[in-house]
This record gives structure tokens, C-alpha cells and sequence, in this order.
């Protein structure tokens, strides 16, 4: 077995000109999930993730407000966030951001997004940030990612799910799905 990418949860990296911060957090036993916050308002959003533990201990050392899930797609690795969530009665209120196919699948999606959708402020999108969903199909159909970006000149951030690992792409579909959403990641 090899061993977890980050053992413990990272220092806030800021992004979009200052104006939000991406966190790593370590999850199960070899996923990374993700908080997204707005440094102006507090509110965080978590991108996918198997479990809700650690990150709640993370939004509360760092007096975040939860707002929001934005979620990649529907392995169990990535919704049973949302499903620790419900049974922990946190999910109700929450923006719960999924790609429109697959919404039946996502525990509490309310938001409901595809290729081309900008979440913005009440629609899935955490205080003054925004991001802009593209599908990224090749780990999964219905596979959507997030792109934060303030600006040309500004460093903003891309979720992408499983679709790239660090050993190479993360496929369980056709290769050829995979294709155009590496590039696009690239």
C-alpha cells in the first residue's frame, strides 16, 4: 500500500489576487479534499471528498462557515462526503453543486450545473469567488471540474476530480473519452 499523499492538513494557499484560499486535506486512506474560501465572507466550499471529519476540524480551527459542496462526480470516494453530511443532519441549507445528469446520485444537489455554468454568489459559488464548470469527461460520464480564475494575470485554481493523478490520467472510462479533458487540464 502506498503511503497517503499529505499526512496532515496543509496551510491555506491564496488564490484569485488574495481574495480566497485553497486548503489540502487529507481524507480515508489516499483522497485529498479540498477547501475552497473567500477570505471577504468565510464561507468555504468542499470539493469532494469520502468522509466529512476532517474537514469540519479544518473549518473550524480556521472559523470557516460551510456554504457549499461542489462535487466532481459520483464515486463513493467523492459523494460520501455528502453523505457523512446527511447523516451528521449538515446538509440541509447547503448549496450542493452537481453536474445535471447525475444530480438523482448526489445526496442533497440543488445546484445543478454543466459544461459552460459559472456558479456565482447563491448558485453554488462561495462569497466573492467564482468558477466555471466544464465537463471533464474520461475518469467518469458526467465528470465536471472547476476553475477558479480572477483573472489572466491572477492564480486561481482547478478541481478536476480524479481526472489527473500524479502517476498519469485517472481513467475508468474509454480512453478516448479522456482525450479532449487532458488537454484541457493540461
Amino acid at each position: 500500500m502506498t503511503a497517503h499523499p499529505i499526512t496532515s492538513a496543509q496551510p491555506p494557499i491564496a488564490i484569485c489576487g488574495g481574495r480566497g484560499t485553497v486548503q489540502a486535506i487529507p481524507l480515508g486512506s489516499d483522497n485529498v479534499g479540498w477547501i475552497v474560501a473567500c477570505e471577504a465572507t468565510g464561507d468555504a466550499a468542499l470539493v469532494d471528498g469520502p468522509e466529512a471529519g476532517p474537514y469540519l476540524e479544518a473549518l473550524a480551527a480556521r472559523n470557516l462557515r460551510l456554504a457549499a459542496l461542489w462535487t466532481t462526480h459520483t464515486h463513493g470516494d467523492h459523494i460520501g462526503l455528502h453523505r457523512d453530511l446527511q447523516r451528521r443532519g449538515l446538509l440541509q441549507g447547503l448549496e450542493v453543486v452537481a453536474c445535471r445528469p447525475r444530480a438523482a446520485e448526489v445526496p442533497g444537489a440543488n445546484v445543478l450545473v454543466d459544461d459552460g455554468d459559472v456558479l456565482t454568489l447563491g448558485q453554488g459559488a462561495i462569497g466573492q469567488l467564482r468558477a466555471d464548470v466544464w465537463r471533464l469527461e474520461g475518469h467518469l460520464r458526467d465528470h465536471i471540474g472547476f476553475v477558479l480564475q480572477a483573472s489572466t494575470t491572477e492564480v486561481g485554481a482547478v478541481f478536476c476530480g480524479d481526472t489527473m493523478f500524479g502517476a498519469g490520467r485517472g481513467t475508468t472510462a474509454p480512453a478516448s473519452w479522456m482525450i479532449g479533458t487532458v488537454w484541457m487540464c493540461w
